[in-house]
């Protein structure tokens, strides 16, 4: 013979409590609207921050593109004829304004020599990459530019999920750093 089990109703809560529970809610979401009015704007302060920033990169990068392409057609003047102290750890030395400009870039030039981990492969792909001898981002790109789309079937250890791992990697690498994609075309 089969029991029927009735369920009990739950006590309702009490009226106090609902209304006190609905003006948390309430109160949460203003928080929450709140906060994110105040996440938008400064998303877009950041954005416009952003943009900003690369204008002055890739304006330093075309002036100091343009003076290369003058020292390389036998413009052998200064740039500046004045020269500055400047402090690097504990040793001061004097350089040309020029000098220390090329000095201050060389990174946002010489993106080739960045290490896997700066641009964020690391683990076991980034292991697998050194290992075979691409230590570097240029050693990389140069690599997949070689290879093609199976690139990765060059190098021990580095399957389907790895080089999407990668590329994925790289692709956000140039994403942050846009100052770098005209460099690297």
């Amino acid at each position: 013979m089969a029991t029927s089990k009735t369920k009990k109703p739950k006590a309702a809560m009490p009226h106090d409590e609902i209304e006190q529970l609905l003006g948390q809610i309430e109160k949460a979401e203003e928080k929450v609207q709140i906060e994110l009015r105040g996440w938008e704007a400064r998303r877009e302060e950041a954005k416009i921050a952003k943009a900003g920033y690369d204008t002055a990169v890739g304006e330093l990068c075309r002036l100091c593109r343009t003076r290369q392409q003058w020292a390389e057609e036998g413009e052998k003047q200064p740039l500046l004829a004045t020269t500055e102290e400047v402090t690097v750890g504990d040793v001061t030395f004097s350089a040309s304004p020029e000098a220390v400009a090329a000095a201050l870039v060389s990174d946002i030039l010489d993106w080739r020599s960045f290490t896997l981990a700066k641009a964020g492969i690391d683990g076991r792909a980034g292991k697998a990459l050194t290992e075979a001898g691409i230590d570097t981002l240029g050693k990389l790109v140069d690599l997949q530019a070689e290879q093609g789309e199976w690139w990765q079937r060059s190098v021990k250890g580095v399957g389907h999920s790895s080089r999407d791992e990668i590329e994925n990697c790289i692709e956000n690498f140039w994403r942050e750093h846009p100052e770098y994609c005209e460099m690297a075309t």
